[in-house]
């Protein structure tokens, strides 16, 4: 168990990406390392853009978890996954050439996908 699966697992979370997402998502996170600078400073962009849901950071009385905005997403235009989102955290070690995607199923099962495998992600901004 990783650390997003960790972060998934948390009642806090999951109880908002349930009523704001409308799903549970799967515990875990992809991880979606980018290698171009385009696709870099689009990430680092995102996170201006208002999400399609913003989960509340909260405490859960002995420490404090940060909020997290998300987009909805398709990845590989693939009907396998019918619902993913892209993550922008408050808290996170990664910088701008990581991307993190949630889904209520394994994504890499899903799409039978494995690592260093190219695939290609459609962020959905909702209209303003």
């Amino acid at each position: 168990m990783g650390e997003g699966a960790y972060y998934m697992s948390l009642e806090g979370y999951r109880r908002q990406f349930k009523d704001k997402l409308g799903y549970v998502p799967y515990p875990g996170t992809l991880n979606v390392r980018l290698v171009d600078p385009l696709f870099m400073n689009a990430r680092r962009e995102l996170g201006m853009h208002p999400p399609s849901a913003f989960i509340d950071g909260f405490s859960d009385g002995t420490r404090t978890y940060g909020w997290v905005k998300c987009y909805r997403a398709s990845i590989n235009s693939s009907t396998a996954v019918n619902e993913a989102a892209v993550l922008v955290l408050e808290r996170t070690h990664y910088d701008d050439t990581m991307l993190e995607l949630i889904s209520p199923v394994p994504i890499k099962q899903a799409l039978s996908i494995k690592n260093g495998d190219r695939i290609t992600i459609q962020v959905q901004l909702p209209s303003i």
